[in-house]
């Protein structure tokens, strides 16, 4: 039988078994193909992006800047291990990785804060429940009046490849920022490419798409405000008056690992 192995010829075979052939050709085939696609989110196929930037925050900046804050996230459908992934922009030279073991699940958000503050000193602030690491030095400094031309953040991976970046700016469509809020990527725009307009950002507001003023401890003075950890996203239609579906945002705390 044809099933024993592979030596056998096809002429000699029957109509029968060279259908059967066929058909488990066809099958390993359409098996091989539901493992990779399967299998391919997990070898990172995924989408993590910047989507919150505290750049100039009213807290006292002294001390490498230490009230500053990246947010990150994951729009992919697979865990992604960003160990030693880094923040550089054009003035400095990258820091040094984040540490080993650090993965970003989907639909995560993970803040990103100076060496010089530790876990508990921004959980005192902005509160618990979702994943905190520092970043290595020497510190991406985050400008305060950022333009066109300075204040390219990016996100790279561990082989020095650019996994995301952002040309934030003070002017033109850019959200000016006064001091104190973060500036935060939109809802409605939570992909790499969108990141890149400076029409899906805006300032974060007290009660706005999860915002809210932080704590007063002795690095934070109780006046920025942000959501860090929190991104929300659009999970409702509605008809117009134009009677065409619209968009509604709603805001999912997406907050994880307490």
């Amino acid at each position: 039988m044809w099933l024993a192995g592979l030596n056998y010829k096809w002429g000699s075979l029957s109509r029968g078994d060279r259908l059967g052939l066929m058909m488990s050709k066809s099958l390993l085939f359409l098996s091989g193909l539901i493992v990779f696609f399967t299998c391919w989110p997990m070898v990172g196929f995924s989408e993590v992006i910047i989507t919150e930037l505290m750049y100039n925050p009213d807290s006292q900046e002294t001390g490498n800047d230490r009230a500053e804050w990246v947010e990150i996230y994951n729009t992919g459908p697979a865990t992604v291990d960003i160990s030693n992934w880094k923040l550089r922009d054009e003035a400095v030279t990258p820091s040094s990785g984040f540490p080993g073991g650090t993965l970003i699940a989907p639909d995560e958000a993970v803040v990103i804060v100076a060496p010089n503050v530790t876990v508990a000193d921004f959980q005192a602030a902005w509160g618990m429940g979702y994943q905190i690491i520092q970043s290595g030095t020497p510190v991406v400094v985050l400008g305060n009046s950022p333009s066109s031309v300075v204040d390219v953040l990016e996100l790279i991976d561990d082989s020095a490849m650019t996994v995301d970046e952002v040309n934030y700016d003070d002017s033109g469509n850019w959200p000016s920022d006064p001091g104190g809020p973060s500036i935060y990527l939109l809802p409605t725009a939570l992909s790499p490419s969108a990141n890149d307009s400076s029409a899906n950002w805006s300032i974060s507001a007290t009660g706005v798409d999860g915002a809210f003023n932080n704590t007063t401890t002795v690095i934070f003075d109780g006046t920025d405000t942000g959501s860090p950890g929190i991104v929300p996203e659009p999970t409702g239609l509605a008809l117009s008056s134009f009677g065409m579906l619209t968009l509604l945002t709603f805001t999912r705390h997406r907050r994880r690992r307490p």
